[in-house]
């Protein structure tokens, strides 16, 4: 099952703890082994912060020579888009919400937001939380999203429901990965920057406007019709 059946996943852990930043540096290394060892399309990044890191865009960059694009998280600040998500070549994803999705007192009914210019389409709307920018490429479900989480509690694989652009941005991911596997041409093209870009390029000819402003919503959601 999952948006992107079928598929290759490889995961890196760059948070020693739930408590703990990520280091610029594991990051760095996470996406360099990933792109490097393992040959990946395509990388989410649920993270981010305010301040650029040159050692980020460093792997980045060698990255997307490699033919792996890094798909990434806006943030959560309601301010301008994080980093790295903000570097142009990355892929930046905002987060969206659907107008009666989670009951009334819920957390995720709190994410609605009061601008009338933040509603698109088809009763979706801007989460009150995402970052926007002219860097944002694409927009996915982020409000209410419901999914495994860890153990605590007592509870055993439970489930929960969490709000953010690091739940948008692995939708995007996996959306774009179906969409890749089934392209022609795209899987023969070699691993450098030309594999990359095509990704771009199917990316943005499959996005749908959604009603909402490009700073808020990119070029829309992706679909594969």
């Amino acid at each position: 099952g999952g948006i992107a059946p079928g598929v290759d996943l490889f995961c890196v852990r760059v948070f020693p703890d739930a408590a703990s930043g990520a280091n610029q540096g594991d990051i760095a290394n996470a996406i360099d082994a990933l792109s490097r060892m393992n040959s990946v399309d395509l990388i989410n990044m649920s993270l981010g912060t305010d301040i650029a890191s040159q050692i980020e865009l460093d792997a980045i960059r060698d990255a997307l020579e490699r033919g792996t694009l890094c798909v990434c998280a806006a943030g959560n600040n309601s301010g301008p888009v994080n980093y790295p998500a903000a570097f142009t070549e990355c892929i930046a994803v905002s987060a969206l919400g659907r107008l009666g999705w989670g009951p009334p007192g819920s957390l995720t009914a709190t994410r609605v937001p009061q601008n009338s210019a933040l509603f698109g389409n088809e009763n979706l709307y801007f989460a009150n939380f995402s970052c926007f920018g002219a860097q944002i490429a694409t927009a996915a479900p982020g409000v209410g999203i419901v999914s495994t989480v860890p153990s605590r509690f007592g509870l055993e694989a439970p489930y929960a429901a969490m709000d953010g652009t690091s739940m948008a941005s692995p939708a995007a991911c996996g959306a774009l990965a179906a969409m890749l596997a089934t392209a022609p041409g795209y899987v023969l093209l070699p691993r450098d920057e030309s594999r990359t870009q095509m990704a771009v390029t199917i990316l943005r000819a499959k996005c749908r406007d959604i009603g909402l402003h490009p700073e808020y919503g990119g070029r829309g959601t992706l679909h594969t019709a």
